[in-house]
């Protein structure tokens, strides 16, 4: 009996050995655990803020390369904006000058039709003295063929009166002829003697 309990209590302390070193190995597995666990959260950290740090970096360049795109966008905006103005700048100067031309060609149209009627006047009132003038000058020379007439004939009567015996002094003919060139007169005295 005492044999069975000794080899009993030697069965549980065995048992409990085993049970202690179980527990040793598992409390150093636990350890092991533990620090693998750590390690991993140790590395998972160090992973996350690398991914971070690279998620942080690839936005920081995006947005960097935005804004740049923005800025050429805005650039090319403000070129684009300053051409057209020019265009539009140009443009409306060649039709300002267009229209500039279109008045001065109508102004020295007017001014041609202008000159041509006052020269068209001139010569029309030029033309109407010069035939009044004319008219004068056939007046004048009319009134002075009237003069010399007239003188003609009183020399007439004067040398009948003067003339003796039987001759006499007669206007035979006194001829006034109108021509293009003027008043042209004629006095023709003829001596009849019977």
């Amino acid at each position: 009996m005492k044999q069975q309990v000794h080899e009993e209590n030697e069965r549980k302390d065995g048992e409990i050995l085993r049970l202690r070193s179980q527990a040793h190995s598992l409390g150093q597995e636990n350890f092991q655990l533990k620090e693998g666990i750590e390690q991993l959260e140790i590395a998972s950290t160090d992973q996350l803020e690398k991914a971070r740090a690279n998620q942080l970096a690839k936005a920081r360049a995006i947005f960097k390369r935005l804004k740049a795109e923005k800025s050429e966008a805005i650039a090319k905006g403000e070129s684009r904006l300053k051409e057209y103005g020019n265009k539009m700048k140009v443009e409306k100067e060649n039709l300002q000058l267009a229209k500039a031309r279109a008045i001065f060609k109508r102004l020295k149209a007017e001014k041609s039709e202008a000159i041509a009627k006052g020269e068209s006047r001139l010569k029309e009132y030029g033309n109407k003295m010069k035939v009044e003038e004319n008219l004068q000058k056939q007046g004048n020379d009319f009134q002075n063929m009237e003069r010399e007439v007239n003188q003609l004939q009183m020399r007439l009567a004067q040398s009948e009166e003067i003339m003796p015996g039987g001759g006499r002094c007669l206007t035979a003919a006194i001829y006034l002829g109108v021509e293009d060139t003027g008043l042209v007169m004629q006095a023709t005295l003829v001596d009849l003697n019977d």
